[in-house]
């Protein structure tokens, strides 16, 4: 008989290849106390700190009552400073721990608050820090006071050891324009500038090429206030310090500028000049509607061709993606396409594209954007680029010989959104396949002209025969598919979500929706007999995993309309239909109503992970919702069942109630 081999008998290097995939709570909660030899592996090992937002407070107390003895051995932290029911990680480890070997570190943060004076002190003393990243999810504004403290104090700082710095959130790093001492040390930077048009101008780069003077990697990202007192067409104008004195960078082989302050081909020249040596070059530029009518020459490929020529002849890689309002009534988009060719012959696999739709139903001007083939292959996954289109407006053009193959150029696009129109024909110039292949998020607006809805409004007898005149249900689903192939989806979000005039349109394409599997739909559709009583629509409910039934925002006269909200009677039916659900948000009238459905959501839903029940008034009971009061609940109904009970929170507001397993 062969024998078995056990746990134990696995090699140590065995043992040091699964740490390596696993982070330091993952490891020490799966190997803690199982034997003294585990245990001395578990004290020799590098260990990686992760927190996402979906850990909890109970995991970071075991995690750091662990680090008392395993601190020395942290070589890298990655912090999301906001978890289900624990605002400030970052304090919260760096009050209890000092972590002397550290080597890279990561802050992840979604609020304003957040204050790091006295821990980026602790990170200076660390003088084996080679990277850190400091990143605010969109890109949300710090005090001034703590982001010009930050700004200063990390670019200014000089560490033998320190190579990689990230630090994206809204700043205009002023100070960087008087910095006198240089660095000699740093090879990669990114950097977030964010100021007024006028003094946010695309010439705050050769601040930071003065500086930093053996880059080898940089990626810069220059924005500005959306706001309607701003005028956004502002020349940029070179700093007379750089007249004749431009630096040059002979180390800088990878440069990303992404902009949405004024920029040209004469202003890209005077940059790409400090960068003989460059290899690789990408290029996001996202116009306003008052630049969009300055920047011809980016749409022309022989002005990029000469200036790429003559500053970078060592380029490799060049992709951008630009974007900008047209409202002149013609556009050449072949002479556009065909001035790029140059680019084509010169670089293996190269091509780029121009498309251009309308984005609102009323506006008449277009939404152009130039983009190459390998910026939607490789494109950063943090780049905030998104698709919105008018359904039947969109025209594209490319260098590609064989358009089945035009779909690579939206590769990246993993969420989309598509406004229907519901009152003019559906035309536009599609490739032969659809254009996009991989989307998964798909959000679908209904979408009225502001003439018709005021017809509408004066002539309430003609609604419905205006409407499904102009509208074809059948038309509008088939064009649908020739843009996006909805096989991909996973996602599907319907707006708005009480208008039952599209319950048609909205069922047909559920119904060629093949794989999705979350749904955001408002609850009177939802629960109407075309969907939920429909035979057709049993195999579509019962794999769904994640439902949201709720409203768009209403006034306090429609709050008081009753089928807006879930009704408690159609509970159990839900766990019926829908029993694979792990995430569920509804919305119902009181806290009463919401207790009880909890209840029973709890008691059927076996796989349940989220639950979120938004309600309009507040409670007169008592809360039963403790932490203890939902383990014994869940507990009692699928006793068989093994669940992390450290995983599971109660968070109860002023208008919700959300709940962890």
């Amino acid at each position: 008989m062969d024998k078995i081999t056990r746990l134990e008998d696995l090699s140590n290097e065995i043992f040091f290849e699964i740490f390596d995939y696993l982070n330091a709570l993952e490891s020490f909660m799966a190997f803690s106390s199982l034997n003294q030899r585990i245990s001395s592996i578990l004290s020799s090992i590098h260990l990686r700190i992760v927190v996402s937002s979906f850990h909890c407070r109970r995991q970071m107390e075991i995690l750091s009552s662990y680090l008392i003895d395993h601190v020395n051995q942290v070589v890298s932290l990655s912090l999301e400073d906001s978890i289900l029911d624990l605002s400030s990680v970052i304090s919260f480890f760096f009050n209890r721990h000092i972590f002397v070997n550290l080597e890279l570190c990561t802050f992840y943060t979604n609020h304003s608050s957040l204050r790091l004076q006295n821990i980026i002190q602790q990170l200076k003393s660390y003088n084996k820090l080679r990277s850190f990243r400091l990143i605010l999810t969109h890109y949300i504004e710090f005090y001034k006071t703590e982001k010009q403290y930050l700004s200063k104090t990390i670019l200014t700082h000089q560490s033998s050891a320190l190579r990689s710095l990230e630090l994206e959130y809204y700043c205009n790093h002023s100070h960087l324009a008087t910095v006198v001492t240089l660095n000699w040390t740093l090879t990669s930077l990114t950097l977030t500038f964010y100021d007024l048009p006028q003094k946010s101008s695309i010439y705050c780069v050769l601040h930071v090429l003065r500086i930093y003077r053996v880059l080898q990697r940089l990626c810069i990202r220059i924005s500005i206030p959306t706001r309607p007192d701003i005028q956004y067409a502002y020349t940029p104008i070179l700093p007379t310090a750089y007249y004749n004195n431009l630096p040059v960078l002979p180390c800088l082989e990878y440069f990303d500028l992404q902009t949405k302050t004024m920029c040209d081909i004469h202003s890209l020249s005077l940059i790409l000049r400090c960068m003989p040596n460059l290899h690789q070059f990408i290029f996001t530029f996202m116009s306003s509607h008052e630049i969009s009518l300055y920047i011809d020459d980016m749409l022309d490929g022989h002005q990029w061709q000469q200036m790429l020529t003559s500053y970078v002849p060592h380029l490799e890689t060049f992709d951008f993606l630009i974007g900008l309002f047209y409202t002149r009534p013609i556009l050449n988009m072949d002479y556009i396409v065909h001035s790029f060719q140059y680019f084509v012959a010169h670089y293996d696999g190269w091509h780029m594209a121009i498309e251009h739709s309308r984005l609102i139903t009323d506006e008449s001007e277009d939404y152009v954007s130039l983009r190459t083939l390998t910026y939607s292959m490789n494109r950063r996954e943090n780049d905030p680029v998104e698709s919105n289109i008018l359904l039947g407006t969109f025209d594209v053009r490319s260098t590609l010989t064989i358009d089945a193959q035009y779909h690579y150029f939206h590769n990246h696009n993993r969420k989309l959104e598509v406004i229907i129109p519901l009152n003019m024909s559906l035309t536009g110039n599609l490739p032969s396949s659809p254009p996009f292949q991989n989307v998964q998020h798909l959000i679908v607006i209904f979408q009225m002209s502001i003439s018709t809805l005021w017809k509408n409004i004066w002539e309430p007898v003609s609604i419905h025969n205006d409407v499904n005149d102009e509208f074809d249900t059948k038309e509008c689903v088939n064009t649908l598919m020739r843009l996006v192939d909805l096989s991909t989806i996973k996602k599907l979000d319907f707006e708005p979500m009480n208008n039952l005039s599209q319950l048609h349109c909205i069922e047909q394409i559920l119904l060629v929706c093949s794989n999705m599997n979350q749904l955001r739909l408002g609850t009177q559709l939802f629960l109407s007999p075309i969907l939920f009583d429909n035979p057709s629509f049993t195999f579509i409910l019962s794999r769904l995993q994640g439902l949201q039934l709720l409203t768009d925002d209403v006034d306090e006269l429609e709050l008081l309309i009753e089928n807006i909200y879930f009704p408690l009677k159609y509970a159990s039916k839900l766990i019926q239909s829908c029993p694979s659900l792990i995430d569920i948000e509804l919305q119902v009238y009181s806290f009463d109503t919401c207790v009880h459905l909890v209840d029973i959501l709890l008691d059927g839903f076996v796989n349940l992970l989220h639950l979120k029940i938004y309600f309009t008034n507040d409670t007169i009971l008592d809360n039963p919702y403790s932490r203890n009061y939902v383990i014994e609940k869940r507990r009692q109904a699928f006793p068989r069942n093994i669940f992390n009970a450290n995983r599971v929170v109660v968070k109860i507001n002023r208008q919700s109630l959300e709940i962890y397993l």
